[in-house]
């Protein structure tokens, strides 16, 4: 249980909607329909995920999410840098990095190889200082991209 959440949000069928328990996992109600990301992120006392309508918000403990910008093709993410504002995330066609909280958004750096998969075996992580990106699979050695 998180000390700062002692609710859950769960992920179910496929990535479609979100759900939330409030009894530690007993019970669960669907509380969006909006198409997210598997990993959720705590970033100043929101949850963040990334999903096809571009980052998914939600700041009261996960009983309502809202999209806040505008779409990106992103599976991974948000990684965030020196603010909510700044972050990336990762999609089929490389790392994307916002500076206005999702609102635009530009590729940062391409994929290591053609034919790259983005899926939960991957390891994605971002260095906002130095602006580097590392990708890394079970079957691959750890790569960087210095922009």
């Amino acid at each position: 249980m998180s000390r700062h959440f002692p609710e859950f949000t769960k992920n179910r069928e496929r990535l479609q909607g979100i759900e939330r328990s409030g009894d530690g996992g007993a019970s669960w109600t669907k509380v969006s329909e909006l198409t997210r990301s598997r990993v959720a992120v705590l970033f100043k006392n929101a949850v963040y995920r990334v999903g096809a309508e571009g980052l998914i918000v939600g700041t009261d403990k996960g009983k309502t999410w809202k999209t806040q910008g505008s779409a990106v093709d992103a599976e991974m993410g948000p990684f965030f840098g020196k603010d909510e504002n700044h972050a990336v995330v990762v999609g089929k066609k490389g790392f994307f990095e916002t500076i206005a909280g999702g609102k635009t958004w530009k590729q940062a750096a391409p994929l290591p190889f053609p034919g790259c998969r983005v899926d939960w075996f991957g390891n994605y992580a971002w260095d906002p200082m130095g602006n580097v990106f590392y990708f890394a699979t079970t079957a691959q050695p750890a790569l960087r991209y210095v922009c």
